[in-house]
């Protein structure tokens, strides 16, 4: 027979656990819609480099993960040797809904940051049409330097379509990072993202177009592979680039 001490001990671990179990996948899943540099953590342990210097973030997701897997092995023993409301069928079906909600956000997780990259890029919008206009108002000909963004290259010389720039700059006005432009039929302008919210494109399409694969002015084919539209003029997108 268990003493009631030790009854009173098991069930508070018991409870512990499923709390922190359930409390890490909440805010996992917070973590990933909320925070621009999720990829980059979760990419860093997937790929698992020997040897290779991890951020604090990475570091707080890998004990996050062992965490996670601790509690869920110790809430599947509870359910054989934890106290009576561990045994029961509830907690079975309990423990089925939190193994789902985990294999869920591995799974779907890139598409729960993407919902939440819209949200963040959507609030800098009113910023970035003022500086959208200006550029394409005063497209530049010839290589040069804009004010607040720095020196930049014209490509193709002569009738250049692309702006890269010597580095990387934020869009005046907001908190979004870039790293060139390219000018398409219509006056569409796409922005190439960088920092946290790499990977996408930030597209000015004044004449309400959609986007679509394209062959860009460094010979660089863009094959589309998602977009959504933030506003009658912008759409976020993502494109494969691989040679033209």
């Amino acid at each position: 027979m268990i003493g009631p001490r030790l009854a009173r001990l098991s069930g508070w671990v018991s409870a512990t656990v499923w709390a922190v179990n359930v409390g890490l996948l909440a805010a996992a899943a917070a973590w990933v819609y909320l925070d621009g540099g999720a990829p980059h953590s979760v990419e860093a342990i997937a790929e698992l480099r020997a040897g290779s210097t991890w951020s604090d973030q990475t570091t707080a997701l890998a004990s996050a993960v062992v965490a996670a897997a601790a509690t869920a092995v110790v809430m599947l023993l509870m359910l054989f040797i934890g106290p009576p409301w561990c045994r029961s069928t509830k907690a079975w079906l309990l423990f089925t809904g939190v193994v789902c909600g985990w294999l869920g956000l591995g799974i779907l997780w890139p598409d729960l940051y993407w919902a939440g990259q819209q949200r963040r890029v959507a609030s800098e919008l009113a910023a970035a049409t003022e500086f959208a206009r200006q550029l394409s108002t005063d497209w530049p000909t010839n290589d040069g330097e804009l004010p607040g963004v720095g020196m930049f290259l014209a490509y193709p010389k002569g009738a250049p379509t692309v702006m890269l720039l010597i580095g990387t700059a934020e869009i005046p006005g907001t908190g979004l990072w870039f790293t060139l432009v390219e000018r398409g039929p219509g006056g569409v302008l796409r922005f190439e993202l960088a920092g946290d919210e790499s990977d996408a494109w930030l597209e000015w399409r004044p004449d309400g177009s959609s986007p679509e694969t394209y062959v860009g002015g460094l010979e660089t084919h863009y094959r589309l592979r998602r977009d959504t539209r933030l506003s009658d003029q912008w759409v976020l997108s993502r494109y494969d680039a691989g040679p033209g």
